[in-house]
Formats: structure tokens, C-alpha cells, sequence
């Protein structure tokens, strides 16, 4: 530190140095304190601005980073000079204001209003020393930064203090590692500018933008506290908190429509960016995935044939609107996979529009009527693929069978529908629905207080009027009459009761028979289920003959379920053998891969013959057939194009052609079969011309594009492989193969575009992609791809050794 000073000035230091060290040892206490007490009263303002100043470098000098706040507390009387000597030197700076202010106005009172005592105590606890601390010169440059409080994948927030207002506030500041990354710094400051813009009592206000002098841009805005939602559903009692819950699920759907009518959605809504304050209040945090939607943010249906308006005076605008790096890149994956839509989380950004965010309310419905977000998984990736998938089996089931009001089962499903265009358009109308809902219920509980009311008036002068009739003859008629009203009560009741239970067996047996229609469909043997539970629950004891009705219907439905969930196994190994590949360079581990699941399927195709295997899948539900047949001809392609067994590959197309009779499809084997190029190239370019795309399904795309472009025919491949993706875009091997396709036609950005909505379905793909980044220059972000396959893999040499080449 003296090597860095002027030699008169560490010359000064080190004299203070002794100084204070001989005043601590003799005073036994902080030497400040000493001098002042020693100085004659006119000097100790100049004496403690010196002093404090000595000893604010020293203490930086060790590594110690001084709190305003401690020197404030240790001497109020010289407020003034620890602003400054804290280096606020504008006129602006902590105090300073004051300051400015009290020169002519005289001396001012610092108004500080008692503290709230929520029950949240201080809030969490923070680090002073943490390393997103910005440099000691910008420490106090217009707050006194106290500590990091929480952190996520871009920011930290610190707490500080604005000591001109006297109130706390919270200031978040991008993550040194990402300081020298333009996407994410353009990011973080348009969070910050959307949150400048949305003035509404549901969204943080933010009060400044500003960088500090290592160039990391930071905002300032309220302290929020409280706890967020998801702390509260994890501590909740029951279905009796139910309507505190849905108050608040109503203010976030207020909160959301505000934004939504301004341009901006906000693409990671979950319980725990929702913060309730100790007073009620309700806020959305972290808007730092917040996207300003083009054209004004049009996110409907009209987008597809009608114009668009002009862009409203009110849309959000920064720094990335209207700018080429306005556009998200496609493919990527942003948010968080339990609360994801599958097109965000198929990486298709390009069609994330406001009912994005619908499907993030109706995930956070869904977790208040059942407990659980609506995917759920051992790990992130499967979660992902779920999520890409939009498999809501378990979440609809759970909807169905929690005891949840059918209206808000309803609004969460459709809010949860797979296709954008079956949910609501935007939060408004979801708050429209939720009130609406809300308002029946207040009126129906006022109908009732009405009811009761009036039954009550009723009571009372029956009762007066029975006093004036009284004699044994009335008594014994009323008697007589009670009696048979009783009779024909409880007849009523026996009926009504009948009536229920025909009703509920009815609606039983129609969903095992919907179930039964599609087997391989695992949402409708659960519906079918809870179907069935809840007449078992309605009917009781009382009815033998339905309760063995409703026995016979639960062990069909359950046989089922578990046949269904089977089939759903196998079919998820068949796409993680497909996943694996990319790792396989000669095949032999994808050939043992697919031996092993058909033979545990009860497929033993090394001793089955082609008609036999065939007879056995066909008997599968069709589904189910038709997803082993194309399992089939992925291994025959294996066996054809890594294994150089043209016999082996022709009896697996044998098998999937019984199985699979479909005549376009085994004209595609046939040709697939040809042993000369010229004529296999032919073969295939006419299937191309005459596929039905819409009928076919993705794997028998993939293999005539992929068939194309081995036989030398990229332009066709592509083709081929584009319409694929868009009929099948949640395709791991569609979106890799045009990938690969792409990258053989010189084209990285589209590659690299694909190779990412590949690795958001499938993490363990991504090997190609790293390559593809490397090639393109981007290193850092190849790397970090390869260490993402490292922690999925640890055991793949190849993803060890080209993070090694990479990191070389």
C-alpha cells in the first residue's frame, strides 16, 4: 500500500500508524475518541476530519471495509464530515442534500418514522464483505451500501441507505462475472428501465440507474419486505387460507394485466417472484427475463392475418427496443422449467407472447389449489423435457382430484392448455375470469345470509303461532303428521341419493371408456381415477351393489394407468437411447442400447422373427405401435449407417413394416433398403414430394431427412427437416438433424439456433453445439457448454476431452 502513496504521504501514515498504536495501548479504547477528548473544542472539527480520514485508508488499506453508519453512530456531531470523508463529494451525496439545503435554510430535523415489526424480523442476513461490493470509492455515492442480502443467475441485491430520506432501499447490481457481457448488460439495464416505466403499486418502483467505476451498472429501488409466496404455500393450514391465497393470486393477475396492456410480459412468473408484505401488499419481483413485445406487443391470433396497430403511446421502451438485439435468440431457454410453457421451454422464444404468462398464472393457481407445481421430476432435465413436452397429466389429475372449486380447476386448465391459443389471450382476462368467479361466490354467501335470514323470520312465527295452539288432539295430529313428512323426507333422500350414484357411475365408466379409446393417453386413465374416487367418497357405505360396481371400474382403470405408465417408460428410454447417440461414434453402444429396452419390453428381437415381433407391437396401443416401429427404424439406421449390417438393418424394417403397415412408410424402408446411391437418392426425393407432413410423425421425418442428406442432397435435407421442425417442434432429433444439416451447408447462426432448442428438450445433446461455438469463436460459451455435458455425464471421455482441448 505505501509503494502506491507519495513518499511525504507514507511518510504521514506511517507516523499516524504509530501514533494511533501507542494511543490504543495507552487508552485501551479507539483512538479517535482520545485525540478529541484531548483537543480544545474549536479544533476537533478539522482534528477529526484528519483522523478519520488516516484511518479510513488504513482500514481499507487492510482489507476492512468501514460502515458509514458505525462512524455515524460513534460521533453524530460530525455527520456532515463522515459523508464526506466517505468520499461523497457531489452535492448530492448522502447528507450532502441536507447539507445544501439546511446553508440557507438553517438547520434542518431529520425525520425517522418508527420501523414496522413484521413478522419477518430484519429480513435475511447480509454479507458485508461479499465480493459483489462495489469498489470502497463508490461505497457511498448517493447510498450507503450496507451488505448483500440474496442473489440470482445475473444480479446480486445489496441493502443500502438513502440518508437524505431516511429510508432503506434495496440496490441490485449485475454479477461481476458478467460485467463484460453485452447481451446480459443490455439485459439488466432494460430490467431496470421496465421497472422505471411500470408504475404500479404490484411492481417494486425503481428509483435510479447509474454504474459504478468498475463499470457495472446497478439500480436502486424500494426494499421490499416480507415473504414471497412460496414460503407462505409451504406453512399454509389447509384449504382455510384458500381465500387469503387467492387475494393474492388476484392482485398478481391485476399486476400482470397492467403490464400486459403496457407491452411487457414478464416470462418467469412463479410463487417465489411473488412477495407479500407484512401489511397485505403484493408485488411481482425480478422482472429481469421481462421481454417489451414488438408492434406493441400483439399476442394473439391476429398476428396471422390481420394488421397490426399502431404502437400505443404508452408501450414500455429500452434500450433493446427496436434494435437487432431486441430479438431473443430462438432456441434458448429462459425461466424456470416448473413454471414453464412448452414453447418456452422448446426454446421457441419467437412465439412466447402474453399467454406465456397466462400459463405462468395458471401455474401458480395450480400450486395453490393442489400444493405442487404443475411439472414436477427427479431432476432439472427431466423436468425440462416434461416441461417441453407440455406433459400436464399429473397436474390436470391433481386438479381434478384435490377437491378444488371446479370453476378454479377449470381456470387453471385452461390457463395450463398445451397450445397458446387455447388459453386465455392475456392476465386481463384471467383476472376477469377470477373475479368474476370471485363475485359468485361473495354473491351466493350473501344469498345464503339472505336465505338463512328469512328462515329464521319464518321460525320465529311458527313458533309464536304454535303457542296459541295447544290440546292433545293437535299434539297427536302434529305427531302423525311429522311422521309421515319424516317418511316421505328420508324417501327423498333415498332417491336423490340413487340419483348421485347412477350419475357418478355414469361419468366413471364414460371416462374409462375415453381412456380405453387412447390406452397409451395417461391423462385420461388419471381423470378416469379420480373420477372414480370421488364416487366412492359420494356413495359411502350405504349402496353394496355400486360400491362392487365402482370396485370392478377402479381395478380396470388402474390396470390400465400402469399399462399406460409402462408404455410411457419405454417410450421415454427409446428417446434417451436417440439421446445418447451423439456420444456414439460407431453405434455399438446404441445397438446394445435398443437390444436391451425391446427385449425388457417383452421384444427379444434377436430371437423373434420379423412377423412375430410385428404381431406383438401391433397389439400395442396404437400410439404406443407406432412409436416402437419408429424405435425400429432408428436402430435399422444404426445398424445400416454405423454398424455396416445391411442385413441386420433390413429384418428390423421387416419387424417395423408388420407393425407399421403404413404404405408411405414402407416405401420410405424400401427405399432406405436400396443398395445403389443414384437410385436410393431418386427413391427418396419422390417420397419427399409426395409426404404428407402433417400425418407423419416426426421420427419418419427425420429419417427421410436425414436419409436425404447422407445420400447428397442438403438442399432437399433441409426441406425436409424445416417443415419437420415446425410440425414437430419439441423433437430433439428434428431440431438436431437441421442442425447438423445447416452446419454442413456453412450457415453456424441457424445451426447454432437449432443445436440449442435441441439441448433445451435433450441437456445431453449438446456436444455438437459446443463444437459449433468453438468454431464460431465463442470459447467461453462453448466451455461452459462442456462443462454443463461434464456434470450431466461424468463419466464421457469425449465431453472431458474437448473441455480439455477447450480449455488448452
Amino acid at each position: 500500500h505505501f509503494a502506491s502513496l507519495p513518499v511525504d504521504r507514507a511518510q504521514r501514515v506511517n507516523a499516524a500508524c504509530d501514533k494511533f498504536e501507542a494511543a490504543w495501548d495507552v487508552g485501551g479504547g479507539p483512538a479517535i475518541e482520545l485525540y478529541l477528548a484531548e483537543a480544545p473544542t474549536a479544533d476537533r472539527a478539522a482534528l477529526f476530519r484528519e483522523l478519520l480520514g488516516i484511518e479510513l485508508e488504513l482500514r481499507r488499506a487492510a482489507g476492512d471495509r468501514p460502515n458509514p453508519d458505525e462512524y455515524r453512530r460513534r460521533f453524530p456531531a460530525h455527520a456532515g464530515a463522515v459523508d464526506a470523508a466517505f468520499g461523497a463529494t457531489a452535492a448530492h451525496a448522502p447528507g450532502r442534500v441536507l447539507e445544501t439545503i439546511a446553508a440557507s435554510a438553517g438547520p434542518l430535523t431529520r425525520v425517522l418514522l418508527p420501523e414496522t415489526r413484521g413478522g419477518d424480523g430484519e429480513g435475511p442476513p447480509l454479507r458485508p464483505h461479499s465480493p459483489e461490493m462495489p469498489p470502497p470509492a463508490d461505497r457511498v455515492d448517493r447510498f450507503h451500501l450496507l451488505g448483500e442480502m440474496a442473489r440470482g443467475g445475473m444480479g446480486a441485491v445489496l441493502r443500502g441507505h438513502d440518508p437524505n430520506l431516511g429510508r432503506d432501499l434495496a440496490v441490485k447490481v449485475l454479477l461481476d462475472v458478467h460485467r463484460d457481457n453485452p447481451e446480459l448488460v443490455r439485459r439488466f439495464v432494460e430490467e431496470a428501465q421496465i421497472g422505471g416505466q411500470l408504475q404500479h403499486p404490484g411492481i417494486v418502483p425503481v428509483y435510479e440507474l447509474g454504474a459504478f467505476s468498475d463499470r457495472r451498472p446497478y439500480f436502486a429501488m424500494k426494499l421490499v419486505k416480507g415473504r414471497t409466496l412460496a414460503a407462505l404455500l409451504q406453512v399454509r393450514q389447509g384449504t382455510a387460507d384458500l381465500p387469503r391465497f387467492l387475494s393474492i393470486f388476484e392482485a398478481v393477475c391485476q399486476t400482470l394485466a397492467y403490464a400486459h396492456a403496457r407491452g411487457v410480459i414478464h416470462r418467469d412468473l412463479k410463487p417465489s417472484n411473488v412477495m407479500v408484505g407484512d401489511f397485505g401488499e403484493v408485488q411481482v419481483m425480478d422482472w429481469g427475463l421481462a421481454k417489451v413485445l414488438q408492434e406493441g406487443g400483439v399476442a394473439d391470433d391476429e398476428r396471422a392475418g390481420r394488421a397490426q396497430p399502431d404502437v400505443p403511446a404508452s408501450v414500455v421502451r429500452t434500450v433493446r427496443s427496436g434494435s437487432a438485439a431486441d430479438a431473443s435468440h430462438a432456441g434458448s431457454v429462459l425461466g424456470t422449467p416448473a413454471y414453464m410453457p412448452p414453447e418456452q421451454a422448446g426454446g421457441d422464444i419467437e412465439a412466447v407472447d402474453r399467454r406465456a404468462d397466462v400459463f405462468g398464472l395458471g401455474a401458480i393457481l395450480c400450486e395453490v389449489l393442489t400444493g405442487k407445481p404443475p411439472y414436477a421430476g427427479r431432476t432439472p432435465g427431466e423436468i425440462l423435457r416434461r416441461a417441453a413436452r407440455g406433459d400436464l397429466a399429473d397436474a390436470f389429475a391433481r386438479l381434478g382430484a384435490g377437491g378444488a372449486d371446479p370453476e378454479l380447476a377449470d381456470l387453471a386448465r385452461a390457463c395450463l392448455a398445451a397450445e397458446p391459443a387455447d388459453r386465455p389471450s392475456d392476465a386481463g382476462a384471467v383476472a376477469a375470469r377470477l373475479g368474476a368467479h370471485l363475485a359468485g361466490v361473495q354473491e351466493r354467501l350473501r344469498k345464503a345470509e339472505r336465505q338463512s335470514a328469512v328462515a329464521e323470520a319464518t321460525a320465529v312465527g311458527e313458533r309464536k303461532r304454535r303457542k296459541l295452539q295447544v290440546g292433545m288432539v293437535t299434539s297427536v295430529l302434529a305427531l302423525t303428521i311429522v311422521g309421515g313428512l319424516s317418511f316421505t323426507y328420508q324417501l327423498q333422500q333415498r332417491q336423490a341419493r340413487a340419483a348421485t350414484t347412477a350419475k357418478l357411475l355414469g361419468e366413471a365408466a364414460t371416462l374409462r371408456n375415453h381412456a380405453l379409446a387412447q390406452p397409451d393417453d395417461r391423462a385420461r386413465w388419471q381423470s378416469a381415477l379420480a373420477s372414480v374416487r370421488q364416487a366412492e367418497g359420494a356413495v359411502g357405505r350405504h349402496d353394496p351393489v355400486a360400491l362392487r360396481q365402482l370396485a370392478t371400474l377402479r381395478d380396470e382403470v388402474r390396470a390400465g394407468a400402469a399399462a399406460a405408465e409402462r408404455d410411457r417408460t419405454l417410450r421415454d428410454r427409446l428417446v434417451d437411447v436417440r439421446s445418447a447417440r451423439a456420444d456414439d461414434r460407431d453405434g455399438s453402444a446404441s445397438e446394445a442400447a435398443y437390444s436391451d429396452a425391446f427385449r425388457e419390453a417383452g421384444l427379444d428381437m434377436t430371437t423373434l422373427s420379423p412377423e412375430a415381433a410385428g404381431e406383438k407391437i401391433r397389439a400395442r396401443p396404437s400410439a404406443v405401435a407406432l412409436a416402437l416401429a419408429a424405435g425400429l427404424d432408428d436402430w435399422s439406421a444404426v445398424r445400416r449407417n454405423y454398424r455396416r449390417d445391411p442385413t441386420g438393418a433390413r429384418r428390423l424394417a421387416e419387424a417395423a413394416d408388420k407393425a407399421d403397415p403404413d404404405p408411405w412408410r414402407h416405401d420410405l424402408r424400401s427405399a432406405l433398403s436400396q443398395t445403389d446411391p443414384a437410385k436410393r437418392k431418386t427413391a427418396l426425393q419422390d417420397l419427399a414430394r409426395s409426404a404428407k407432413f402433417d400425418d407423419l410423425g416426426a421420427i419418419s421425418l427425420d429419417l427421410l431427412g436425414t436419409a436425404l442428406s447422407q445420400a447428397g442432397d442438403r438442399a432437399g435435407a433441409e426441406a425436409v427437416l424445416r417443415r419437420a421442425q415446425r410440425r414437430h417442434p419439441g423433437d430433439v432429433w428434428v431440431n438436431y438433424d437441421l442442425a447438423q444439416v445447416l452446419e454442413q451447408l456453412s450457415r453456424r447462426a441457424d445451426a447454432i439456433r437449432y443445436y440449442t432448442a435441441a439441448r433445451s428438450i435433450r441437456p445431453e445433446t449438446a456436444h455438437e453445439l459446443a463444437h459449433v461455438l468453438e468454431r464460431s469463436g465463442e470459447t467461453d460459451e462453448a466451455i461452459a457448454v462442456y462443462q454443463d455435458l461434464v456434470r450431466l455425464r461424468p463419466g464421457n471421455g469425449r465431453n472431458l476431452g474437448c473441455l480439455g482441448n477447450a480449455l488448452r
